[in-house]
């Protein structure tokens, strides 16, 4: 099957006419790694490896020729080692769930979101001073909305612990990240007592958690450049000084064998 490739990072981007994606990348020695991946509002998810193949190419090979490929715009960030989840029922989501089901909920969230009035509120201290903010209940997370659209969450561990953090909504996925341990005020059955009475969190079908979400272009990226020189200047600048080192080990083992025959007349002598 035909396919456009693309450069992402470190990544081999694959597009191919039926419009499925999948990325590869190098695995080591004449290894690659590949797997699907799937768009989400400006989001490229890239699911783990499902195949290890022998391409034949070494690691300098293999990203002197991905050099050459078209840098991917097709999405501002990309996200690795995620776990996407259904707002509905707390189920972990793969590329085959979420497919058509995101385009599906798109519309219905969002008219949801603008009609639907949330009459529970409550006056939650956020950072400094008390604010108003809306509470909902997402999973074992507590949503914390404030009225400027800022959102906190956080959850209570098995050592009745809280964890808090941020979170911030792309498209129709909600990401949950960041995390910061505090005292718990109450037991975590309390917690969870009052979590249970909180309305449904319904803004967005999904959330993310434990996500690594990296921007497509950058300059520090590892995309076939480092600090504007190509692979094959920096292996020539590589090789360059390793020939340099030869000539000043020589040097110096000359110098050595010198002071050698130096000491040996000297003591001959006396």
């Amino acid at each position: 099957m035909k396919a456009t490739l693309y450069r992402l990072t470190y990544h081999k981007i694959l597009e191919n006419m039926d419009g499925t994606l999948w990325w590869e990348s190098h695995a080591g020695f004449t290894r690659t790694k590949n797997g699907r991946c799937f768009i989400e509002s400006n989001v490229l998810f890239l699911e783990p490896a499902v195949v290890v193949e022998k391409s034949g190419f070494l690691f300098m090979e293999y990203n002197e020729a991905l050099e050459e490929l078209p840098q991917w715009t097709k999405t501002t960030y990309y996200c690795t080692n995620y776990t996407l989840r259904s707002c509905h029922n707390d189920k972990i989501l793969h590329n085959e769930s979420v497919g058509k089901g995101l385009k599906k909920w798109t519309e219905k969230v969002t008219i949801a979101s603008e009609g639907e009035q949330i009459d529970f509120d409550i006056y939650k201290s956020i950072g400094s001073g008390e604010i108003k903010a809306s509470v909902y209940q997402l999973g074992r997370y507590k949503i914390i909305e404030t009225e400027s659209g800022e959102l906190q969450w956080n959850t209570c561990t098995h050592l009745d612990r809280l964890k808090v953090g941020r979170g911030f909504i792309d498209g129709i996925i909600l990401f949950v990240n960041g995390k910061i341990i505090e005292e718990s005020e109450f037991s975590k059955r309390e917690f969870f007592n009052r979590l249970n009475q909180l309305p449904k969190w319904e803004k967005t079908p999904y959330y993310c958690t434990k996500y690594t979400l990296k921007p497509c272009q950058t300059t520090k990226a590892f995309n076939g450049k480092q600090y504007g020189r190509s692979f094959r200047e920096c292996f020539k600048c590589v090789r360059d000084s390793i020939t340099t080192d030869r000539k000043t080990f020589k040097k110096i083992a000359e110098i050595k064998t010198g002071v050698t025959k130096y000491k040996e007349r000297f003591f001959k002598r006396i």
